[in-house]
């Protein structure tokens, strides 16, 4: 099995637009955090995950700028 699927409903809380051409998702081991590279704004930006309700917060700092457009990111550890 590659991962579980999850039916989230309800209030997703602020849903502001962000990044220009997102590309790739990863969820961290412990499913705490979320983080997606943004090709368009050449950043990677990394949200810490409500294990209640599923809402996505901004952690500071975020978006982390790279140096060249990210097309896909992964996780290989504990992210703290």
């Amino acid at each position: 099995m590659l991962g579980q699927e999850t039916l989230v409903t309800g209030n997703f809380g602020n849903q502001e637009a962000r990044g220009l051409a997102p590309h790739a998702l990863a969820v961290d081991p412990s499913g705490n955090f979320l983080l997606v590279a943004d090709s368009g704004s050449k950043d990677i930006s990394v949200f810490s995950i409500n294990q209640e309700n599923g809402a996505l917060t901004p952690v500071a700092g975020s978006p982390f700028m790279t140096s060249n457009g990210p097309v896909s990111v992964v996780v290989t550890g504990l992210v703290q």
